[in-house]
């Protein structure tokens, strides 16, 4: 499969799988809270909220690992059952704690489509329509599907579990393969000036540890002395001061 295609059937499961789990939210939400217009309300807005959140994350960090980000919903999804059926306990803060948990576990949906645009080849703004279009095609058949066929037969639990399972096959279908990087190369050596060239092609000089040079770029011209002329210091014998570089080796 071409990547791009690849891509916008991968859209298309993320958003069926996502409007899956928000039509089972509000379905236990409403049998939490005895309001079906409170529970459309809460999961709308906290599901808006988190996926602008979402794509902000995506937009600033486009190199965010795709998998990792599906793995994290459906996590989030598989679990949220009991989560939202804990917080609907809370009291005065059940409304909120339900907010703020879904909030958190929507966050990964708004990250799935522009980090799959960002790894689209050609034409961008091509592929984030193409994409985009994909998504709500598959959130649309997500409703249809969920609410006459997954919600009658299966139930709320089951079919979040039907959904994380799909988000998770879509996350191991991303997931990268761990290969052992090369080491980078070594980065090269600035050019050299074109006065240290010359000051290089014509200095000749023994290893020793009196110099006054630096040896910076020696190398460079492939220069790597051998000899040390301090074994003659004792022949030569400690003169002040000193005129030339290497110091009392070659003075006298």
């Amino acid at each position: 499969m071409k990547p791009n295609l690849r891509y916008a059937f991968a859209a298309a499961a993320a958003g069926a799988g996502s409007l899956a789990v928000e039509l089972v939210w509000m379905r236990v939400l409403s049998l939490t809270f005895g309001s079906a217009s409170l529970a459309a309300g809460l999961v709308v807005a906290a599901l808006m909220l988190g996926m602008a959140i979402g794509s902000a994350r995506a937009a600033r960090r486009p190199s965010s690992r795709l998998d990792v980000v599906l793995f994290a919903l459906a996590a989030a999804s598989a679990v949220s059952t009991p989560i939202l059926r804990v917080v609907g306990s809370f009291g005065p803060l059940s409304a909120s704690a339900a907010s703020l948990f879904m909030i958190a576990a929507s966050i990964p949906m708004g990250m799935i489509v522009p980090l799959l645009v960002a790894r689209s080849e050609g034409d961008g703004l091509r592929a984030a329509g193409l994409l985009y279009a994909c998504n709500t095609l598959g959130s649309a058949a997500a409703v249809l599907a969920t609410g006459f066929l997954l919600l009658p037969a299966l139930g709320n639990q089951k079919t979040l579990w039907a959904a994380a399972a799909l988000l998770a096959l879509l996350g191991a279908g991303f997931r990268r393969r761990v290969e052992a990087t090369p080491p980078a190369p070594a980065a090269p050596a600035a050019p050299l000036p074109r006065a240290a060239w010359t000051i290089l092609i014509v200095y000749g000089v023994s290893a020793n540890r009196r110099s006054w040079w630096r040896r910076d770029g020696w190398e460079e011209i492939g220069y790597a002395p051998l000899d040390d002329a301090e074994v003659f210091v004792s022949q030569i014998g400690e003169k002040q001061p000193y005129r030339f570089q290497g110091g009392e080796l070659i003075e006298g």
